[in-house]
């Protein structure tokens, strides 16, 4: 693995445990790949990855709740390129 500053591989390989036990697999990441990215990518620019996380268990918890309908509807735009400018 790719060794980054501040990035943890024991959080990549929990998450993909997670997603496996949900029943996701890899085609789905790679079939939306794009759209993962983009959904990240606003939500980084509104500040959403810096909020602080739901305790353990209140994973369905919305943790900013506040306008969060409107800074994450969707694009209808057709390429990554466009939707998240």
């Amino acid at each position: 693995m790719t060794d980054y500053t501040d990035d943890d591989p024991g959080v990549w390989k929990q998450f993909r445990r997670e997603l496996v036990a949900e029943g996701f697999k890899d085609k789905h990441i790679k079939t939306n790949k794009t759209w993962i990215m983009v959904h990240l990518k606003r939500m980084s620019e509104h500040s959403l990855l810096d909020e602080e996380v739901p305790e353990e268990g209140n994973e369905n918890e919305v943790v900013n709740s506040e306008d969060l309908g409107t800074k994450l509807q969707p694009s209808h735009s057709t390429s990554y390129r466009d939707a998240i400018q």
